[in-house]
């Protein structure tokens, strides 16, 4: 019973070290020997507001952040043909603070973006198999 015991603790400590401290040791010295160009973090992906490429949980968010919502201004503009000032208006308008100046961060609500912007500026899909107007 003893040495199952001992040796137990033994194989715990091996394994911590080998896995916990030499395995991601080696592992980043590999990755920075490699890919020594891209470990200084200059990504230009790095440029695209997180939101924009991750999901919400359960996919019914309506929200974005201010920089996503800020992102996309000049196609949504394109788009429906109308001035980039009146779509950062109408985004400035539906930009919620934090709840109770502490809590979350500030977002969007880009449903009644959608909304104001099918009031102001109707969106015409482009008809099914047509080419699109350039």
């Amino acid at each position: 019973m003893k040495k199952n015991l001992i040796t137990s603790i033994l194989m715990t400590i091996v394994t911590t070290i080998l896995l916990g401290i030499i395995y991601p040791l080696v592992v980043t010295a590999l990755a920075q020997g490699l890919f020594h160009e891209k470990d200084k973090g200059d990504n230009p992906q790095q440029l695209v507001p997180i939101d924009l490429v991750t999901t919400s949980g359960s996919g019914l968010d309506p929200h974005i952040s201010p920089a996503s919502a800020a992102l996309q201004v000049a196609r949504i503009a394109s788009t429906r043909k109308i001035s980039q000032s009146k779509v950062s208006a109408l985004i400035s308008n539906h930009t919620e603070q934090s709840t109770l100046g502490i809590l979350g961060e500030p977002r969007v609500n880009v449903l009644l973006v959608n909304l104001d912007l099918d009031g102001e500026a109707p969106y015409a899909a482009p008809a099914q198999g047509a080419a699109p107007v350039k």
